[in-house]
């Protein structure tokens, strides 16, 4: 007959202290409540104690360390080690003084910590190390065997950092218990069974009574099936993919014989992507599952507890001897003969009952509710120093709230959250960011503090209205203020009785296009006061029509020239009155009539004309005596300058997403970043012209008043500040120039004249061939083809032109072709049909580049971040990316590859895009190189031209703001970020040598050459 024994042992306190008389110990995997009622974590045991000592007092044990210990024959065969959770005295007996005290585990001093905080880019596992970091708790473990995806924004919200813990990890599909030895309990985190170690020595089941007592083994075994859930499906939306489903469904493989699906379905999943989204529906189904198939049992063996996972053996039923998985347990104790008073009540015994689940099923965790956000709050909006208005491409911006006692109410602050628009269109609608410093209310879509939105705005004590209130309670402002300036736009409303007004203020220009009419109809007067120039076209014609007075007063010249008929009428009288002189011309003659009398006088000297005759009146009359007529000024007026044309208005059609620069993780400091952002567009920036220019000549077919008199047009010069078109050849023609300010109709098939000609003749300079026709004029078959091809090849760098699209592929000139035209003539951009020689220069720079990443030869295609291989030491394959976070500094690098490429390039929409467009579709060798050209060609690509030219110290730096290749890779020099792994004269020795060792036929690339000039085109 086996001899057990029950011992107790608190820090701090002599061994000797406390006798066990009987124990009671719940046990499960991950939280659960306890049969007597009351939540756990993982364990907890309600011991009951005696002592000699009558004064121990509870603040000499309590949050102590503590063992309880089950002894069998001597052999300690249960540890039980925890700290004590609360400690109660009891009556005095004879000798002894009563306790009890509760054992639970360290994990539950998180309950005593509610908190609100944010982290932002870090997966649930460093959540939870850091939370349990600061309660002091060192001894955890992760066995994981899904990747835990970065978390870009993770709320905890008003709650305690248990709670906060249980929610994450069963969003994961996370589930613990503990391991106990001498000293320490070691909190262990997993997800899933088939990780969980073994019990060496299984498990018997004898039902049999009378069996051999000093075995332990299982008396009692039952069993249970139900039917449950068998399919989960969720889904979820993210504003980036707005029209992607994310829906996922997963089913059961059950053996149940049940013919009709029972569907959970739930929105939201709280997910953005398939991979989490299958994931999370799965880790849904399996909770719903975990009653499916479980077994009760009942056994004296102390080794059964929550976690332990055993072979059942010995059991009448085949079927039942396997694997299982203990997911819940309630020890039981009692040792009476501890105290001399009560040594013959009995013998001490030890029992547990126990559920249990199949070897082959994950337990999963209760899921937590998340807290809601119970309605509106206040938040400011922060950014970088030195910087006013902060948000990335999609308008949204950066959050302080007030709540947040860790962040530094700076760009770190928070994740982009998105700012609701009073409409919001397909490129229509409008747009206003809240600035640094605002105030603003914000939201949270279906309750959920992980998606803030903001839905209004808000003045406080320091930020005030336009205008004082209450005195301007009429009046309704549309302000603006101007960046990094002083000043401010605005539009405002005044709509108190007899002071209505509208107000308009622009700060510097106002620009304003009516597509078709434009009335004004004023009933009383207009004043109009212009400080500087005023200039005016008219495309036809021009009426005005005034019924009473019309004065002009100019202090100036003033100059009237009409090409056709200049005809004046006066219904009473007519006076020009000349200071000096009046000059009357005419080509052909001259006539003056009038009805009764005309008089011509000068110094004395008159002729007069009237009914009565012709009367001629001076100091002598000289009829050809010789002397010569006097003479005029002759005419000296200036033509009008024309007005400065409207700049269109094209940022909203064409204005490309600025994104981040580039991130510093990488095996060998690497750096991934998002597709290259355009230099910023400027709106209304004066690129068409200048208003003391003399700018444009008029649309096709319009009057102009610098046209010659047979109607043909002239091709004015025109100053270099009014041009659109910078390009030495393409700015010759102004009718060239009124296509880039879409002035004027497009070139296609068909098309002749000299405009036709400027861009055959661009077309060659950029390496375009015409034939043997050339430049001749005449927009044919070739012309058309050879416009395809720079369409087609062609992206803008924005280095000339700020916010255009080349445009469709279709041979039509248009306005964003000749800007195309323009600016790679500018850029010296050249168009290659890649041949043997620049395939060459690609291959030897693709060398080069892995030299620096660490990832020479062939193993350098499976290579992570650090120098592992994610295929011999993590099991992965090339099906895929395999998205394995390695630890960098205080984050993780998903760096994989040749060319380290970063999990999130991978994945983002843009690139995926391409990859699908050039058939990529797994992580090879071969794929990995054919991805480095899409990163190459694509994401760098004003770098691009300069590669294929061999200009290689050009493509890693560039200029004119636009950033080379050492801006992708930091471990390229020379060294944007201060890491390169070589010096520029370095980089430059091994591209040579790879360019020389390609040229002969020696290569450690995947890509075979030829395939290059093959995917490329």
């Amino acid at each position: 007959m086996a001899t057990l024994q029950f011992d107790l042992v608190v820090e701090g306190i002599d061994s000797s202290t406390f006798v066990v008389r009987e124990f009671t110990g719940n046990e499960s995997v991950s939280a659960s409540v306890s049969d007597l009622g009351g939540s756990y974590s993982g364990f907890r045991y309600c011991v009951d104690i005696a002592s000699r000592q009558h004064t121990i007092v509870a603040e000499d044990i309590i949050d102590k360390r503590v063992m309880l210990t089950v002894k069998r024959n001597g052999e300690p065969v249960q540890k039980t080690h925890g700290i004590v959770r609360r400690f109660d005295k009891g009556d005095t007996g004879h000798s002894y003084t009563f306790y009890s005290l509760v054992i639970a585990p360290s994990l539950e001093r998180l309950s005593l910590r509610q908190n609100s905080r944010i982290f932002q880019q870090k997966t649930t596992q460093e959540i939870v190390s850091l939370l349990l970091s600061e309660m002091g708790i060192e001894d955890y473990a992760f066995s994981l065997k899904n990747e835990l995806v970065q978390r870009e924004f993770c709320v905890q919200y008003r709650e305690t950092d248990l709670d906060f813990v249980h929610r994450l990890i069963a969003e994961e599909g996370i589930s613990y218990y503990f391991t106990h030895d001498d000293a320490k309990h070691t909190l262990i985190f997993n997800d899933a069974s088939e990780t969980i170690e073994k019990l060496a020595t299984p498990i018997s089941y004898n039902a049999k009574a009378g069996g051999n007592a000093d075995s332990p083994y299982i008396s009692s075994w039952e069993t249970s099936k139900r039917v449950e859930v068998n399919q989960a499906s969720l889904t979820d939306y993210s504003f980036k993919k707005p029209s992607y489903s994310l829906a996922q469904t997963q089913s059961s493989e059950t053996g149940e014989s049940v013919s009709r699906a029972y569907q959970h379905y739930d929105y939201p999943g709280r997910y953005k992507s398939d991979d989490a989204g299958k994931l999370i529906s799965q880790v849904r189904l399996e909770y719903l599952r975990r009653q499916g198939h479980t077994a009760n049992g009942k056994s004296d063996q102390a080794l059964i507890r929550a976690g332990a996972k055993f072979d059942l053996c010995d059991h009448l039923d085949a079927e039942m001897n396997r694997v299982w998985v203990a997911v819940r347990v309630l020890h039981q104790g009692k040792q009476p003969q501890a105290l001399e008073e009560e040594a013959g009540s009995g013998a001490t015994t030890y029992s547990n009952e126990f559920v249990a689940i199949p070897g082959d099923k994950n337990w999963q965790s209760e899921p937590q509710n998340k807290p809601l956000v119970d309605g509106p709050m206040i938040a400011t909006v922060v950014g970088p120093e030195g910087e006013e208005i902060f948000c990335d491409e999609h308008g949204r911006v950066k959050l302080h709230f007030p709540w947040d006692r860790y962040s530094n109410g700076d760009e770190n602050s928070s994740c982009w959250v998105r700012v609701a628009q009073g409409w919001a269109g397909s490129q229509y609608g409008m747009m206003a960011i809240p600035r640094i410093g605002h105030e603003v209310i914000v939201e949270f879509l279906n309750g959920d503090p992980d998606q803030p939105i903001i839905t209004g705005r808000t003045y406080h004590a320091t930020n005030t209205p336009p205008y004082s209130l209450p005195d301007n309670k009429t009046r309704t402002v549309l302000r603006t203020e101007s960046h990094q300036g002083v000043g401010f736009n605005e539009l405002s409303f005044e709509d108190q009785a007899d002071e209505e007004q509208i107000y308009v203020h622009a700060q510097k220009d106002m620009q304003k296009l009516v597509q078709n009419d434009d009335t004004i109809h004023v009933k009383n007067d207009l004043h109009s006061t212009i400080e500087n120039d005023v200039y005016e076209r008219v495309g036809r014609n021009s009426h005005s029509t005034i019924d009473g007075e019309q004065r002009s007063t100019v202090t100036g010249n003033q100059s009237l020239i009409v090409d056709g008929s200049l005809q004046l009428m006066s219904g009473s009288v007519w006076v020009n009155d000349s200071g000096s002189e009046i000059h009357i011309k005419s080509g052909n003659k001259v006539v003056l009539e009038a009805g009764s009398e005309i008089t011509v006088k000068a110094a004395g000297s008159f002729l007069k004309v009237d009914p009565a005759g012709v009367h001629l009146v001076g100091g002598g009359v000289n009829l050809n005596s010789g002397g010569s007529p006097g003479s005029g000024s002759g005419f000296s007026g200036l033509l009008a300058e024309q007005p400065m044309a409207l700049v269109p208005n094209t940022l909203s059609l064409y204005e490309e997403p600025s994104n981040a620069e580039a991130s510093l993780e990488s095996a060998t400091e690497n750096v991934i970043t998002d597709l290259e952002p355009s230099n910023s567009p400027v709106p209304f920036s004066n690129q068409g012209g200048s208003t003391t220019s003399n700018t444009m000549s008029t649309d096709e077919g319009a009057a102009s008043t610098s046209s010659s008199q047979d109607g043909s047009e002239d091709n004015e010069e025109l100053t270099e500040e009014s041009q659109r078109l910078k390009s030495s050849l393409l700015k010759q023609s102004v009718t060239l120039d009124k296509l880039a300010n879409r002035e004027s109709g497009s070139y296609k098939k068909g098309a002749k004249g000299e405009e036709v000609e400027y861009i055959q003749q661009a077309l060659i300079k950029l390496g375009f061939d015409l034939g043997t026709a050339g430049a001749d004029g005449d927009f044919g078959s070739m012309t058309e083809k050879q416009v395809k091809l720079f369409q087609g090849s062609y992206e803008p760098s924005y280095s000339t032109h700020l916010a255009y699209e080349v445009g469709a592929v279709d041979g039509i000139v248009g306005q964003g072709t000749i800007l195309g035209l323009d600016e790679a003539l500018v850029d010296g951009w050249v168009y290659d049909e890649l041949s043997d020689e620049t395939e060459f220069r690609i291959r030897a720079f693709m060398r080069m580049l892995r030299v620096g990443e660490g990832t020479i030869g062939q193993k350098g295609y499976e290579t992570l971040f650090g120098g592992s291989s994610f295929r011999e030491d993590h099991g992965r394959d090339w099906s895929d990316h395999p998205r394995i976070h390695m630890p960098f500094g205080s984050t993780t690098s998903t760096a994989a590859g040749a060319y380290q490429v970063m999990g999130y390039v991978w994945d983002d929409e843009r690139i995926a895009k391409k990859r699908k467009e050039y058939g990529i579709d797994d992580f090879s060798p071969y794929n990995q190189d054919r991805f480095a050209l899409i990163l190459l060609k694509h994401k760098r690509r004003s770098a691009w031209p300069y590669l294929l030219n061999g200009e290689i110290e050009k493509s890693l730096t560039l200029t004119k703001g636009t950033k080379g290749y050492a801006y992708e890779w930091a471990s390229l020099p020379p060294g944007v970020y201060g890491q390169p792994s070589k010096t520029m004269d370095e980089a430059l020795s091994l591209y040579e040598e790879y360019y020389q060792q390609e040229k002969s036929g020696e290569s450690d690339l995947a890509i075979m050459l030829g395939d290059i000039k093959e995917f490329l085109q």
